[in-house]
C-alpha cells in the first residue's frame, strides 16, 4: 500500500523496486483519461513526484481564497466545485472526474482557490505539487495543449451551468448531473445523498426528492440509502435538459476518446486526512 499523502516513505533505491512503482505509477496514470493521452517522454519526468492518494466522501480539498499547491487527477473519485453565495446558498458549478484534473488555474498561474472543492464521489487520485509540473506545463509539447483544451471545455460548461441553472426545471438539471456524475466517476452506480445532490442543484433537498422520485417512477434510476443507480442513460438524456446533449457533442468532436484503466479499489490507495 503507498504511503499516506505528504509521506516520503516511498522507497525507490533499487532497480526492482522502480520497475514496479513505475509499472504501478502507469496503471494509475493510465485511468485518467488527461494523462492517457500524454506521450511517454512528457510523463516519464512527471513519474517520481506523484502522491497517489484516497479521498473520501465530502473530503475538502481546496477553499476560497486558500492556497493553491497540487494538480489532482481524479482516477475514480469525483469532485465538485461549489460557489458560495452571500446569503448563504451553495451550488455546484463543475465536476471534475476521470477526464480531467483539478488545478488547471494554477497551470495558469492562479495562486488561490476561487471555488470550495469536496468530494462527492470517494475514490483514488493522483497529485502532485505545482512546482514539480508546472515547468513541464510552460515547456509546451502535449501536455500545455491538452490543459488549455480543458480549460477551454470548463469555460464551456461554467456557461452552460449558469444558462441551465437560470432556464430549466429542477427534474431536467438532476437529469444533467446524474448524467455527468456517471460519466465522470464510469459506474452505474455510485454513492451520492439527496442532501448532496440538493447542495450541487442549490435546490430545497425536499424539492429533489420529489424530482428524484419523479425519475425513479419513470424507470430511469434507482436509489436507497446513500446511493443512486442509472437504469436508462438513454431514457435519462432524453429527459435532461439540452445542455447534457450539447456539452456531449462538444466533448464528442473536440476530444479525443481514451480507453481507460480499472476503476480502483480503495484499499489500494491511503486515504488523506
Amino acid at each position: 500500500m503507498p504511503p499516506r499523502a505528504g509521506s516520503r516513505t516511498w522507497r525507490r533505491d533499487s532497480s526492482d523496486n522502480r520497475k514496479r512503482d513505475d509499472r504501478w505509477l502507469q496503471k494509475l496514470e493510465a485511468a485518467n483519461q488527461f494523462l492517457a493521452q500524454l506521450p511517454a517522454h512528457e510523463i516519464e519526468p512527471l513519474r517520481p513526484h506523484w502522491e497517489p492518494v484516497f479521498y473520501g466522501v465530502k473530503d475538502v480539498i481546496s477553499r476560497p481564497n486558500g492556497p493553491l499547491r497540487y494538480a489532482v487527477f481524479p482516477l475514480d473519485a469525483v469532485l465538485s466545485l461549489i460557489s458560495s453565495m452571500e446569503d448563504g446558498k451553495n451550488v455546484a458549478v463543475h465536476l471534475v472526474g476521470s477526464e480531467g484534473l483539478l488545478g488547471i488555474r494554477a497551470l495558469l498561474g492562479a495562486t488561490s482557490s476561487v471555488y470550495t472543492t469536496i468530494v462527492r464521489i470517494p475514490g483514488s487520485c493522483l497529485r502532485i505539487r505545482l512546482e514539480a509540473i508546472q515547468p513541464a506545463f510552460r515547456r509546451g509539447g502535449l501536455l500545455q495543449q491538452a490543459a488549455l483544451n480543458y480549460a477551454s471545455r470548463v469555460i464551456e460548461e461554467l456557461s452552460q451551468t449558469a444558462a441551465c441553472n437560470r432556464v430549466h426545471l429542477l427534474e431536467q438539471r438532476l437529469a444533467r448531473w446524474l448524467l455527468m456524475l456517471q460519466s465522470r466517476c464510469r459506474k452505474d452506480d455510485f454513492s451520492i445523498t439527496h442532501e448532496s445532490l440538493a447542495q450541487m442543484l442549490g435546490s430545497p433537498r425536499s424539492e429533489v426528492t420529489i424530482s428524484a422520485g419523479i425519475l425513479r417512477k419513470a424507470g430511469l434510476i434507482d436509489y436507497g440509502r446513500g446511493g443512486m443507480k442509472i437504469m436508462d442513460r438513454k431514457g435519462l438524456e432524453a429527459v435532461s435538459c439540452k445542455c447534457s446533449r450539447t456539452e456531449k457533442a462538444a466533448s464528442s468532436g473536440r476530444y479525443k476518446a481514451f480507453s481507460v484503466g480499472t476503476p480502483l479499489q480503495p484499499q489500494e490507495i491511503s486515504r488523506v486526512h
